[in-house]
């Protein structure tokens, strides 16, 4: 991933981030090799010099990949790995060694807004690791047996994680092999960086930017875009209903 030296903003003074970073995303696709993110969205970000998209190779000649790739050579892949994480290192691996920050995405959830990108990337700017996440809503309870309720957990302290998550490509990188030389899974990026004690910022985000799993989640997707008013919303749901599995 090769990430330019730029000052990232939309609609927003330098001030605001306060550095002159190289910046970048990788997409990740989870639990499978299908997935979708907004491409357009980050492409029209002219600040990003390169975009990794995580995904099989047999894959990367869909049809609605081919303009995007015909058209921007920011638009590169790298092969998925076995878990979450080796996906994650895979893309990594071609980041330059003084790139500023790194954005970690899945292609599941398509419907982030620039506005949550930008908001993110100046707290990962300002605090070295950030995250989009949202209060939780729904009451949260534990159960050790998956029959009988254990406890309530406090849910004024629960947050629904997202993504975009940002940080130093260092740190990324000095987490994930933390964890693997003590053989621990992670099923987020920040993860690897709270294991290491560090701080992480929550980066209050949209409760829009829903993680498509299930066909209910395609209704309510459809009904955001409509509603956003974008010319997108049919042949965006229409791919994403053909690539996830279900």
């Amino acid at each position: 991933i090769k990430l330019g030296r730029h000052r990232f903003g939309h609609g927003h003074g330098n001030t605001e981030y306060g550095i002159r970073a190289q910046l970048g995303f990788v997409f990740c696709t989870v639990q499978s090799d299908h997935g979708l993110v907004d491409i357009e969205l980050l492409l029209g970000i002219k600040e990003l010099d390169r975009i990794v998209l995580v995904i099989a190779e047999e894959f990367r000649t869909m049809e609605f990949l081919q303009p995007f790739v015909d058209a921007d050579s920011r638009l590169v892949f790298a092969a998925p790995g076995k878990e979450r994480q080796n996906s994650v290192e895979n893309g990594l691996a071609g980041v330059a060694d003084d790139c500023t920050l790194v954005a970690i995405h899945d292609a599941a959830r398509p419907l982030v807004t620039r506005e949550s990108i930008d908001k993110c990337f100046a707290d990962a700017a300002a605090h070295d690791a950030a995250v989009l996440a949202v209060p939780c809503k729904p009451t949260i309870k534990e159960s050790n047996d998956g029959e009988f309720v254990l406890k309530t957990l406090d849910r004024s302290k629960l947050w629904d994680i997202q993504t975009p998550q940002i940080l130093r490509p260092q740190m990324l990188r000095d987490g994930f092999k933390n964890a693997n030389d003590k053989g621990l899974a992670v099923t987020d990026d920040v993860s690897v960086v709270e294991l290491m004690g560090k701080p992480v910022k929550l980066t209050v985000g949209e409760y829009t930017n829903l993680k498509l799993t299930t066909p209910e989640d395609m209704i309510i997707a459809e009904t955001i875009l409509r509603d956003r008013g974008e010319r997108r919303a049919g042949g965006l749901l229409g791919w994403l209903r053909r690539l996830l599995p279900f």
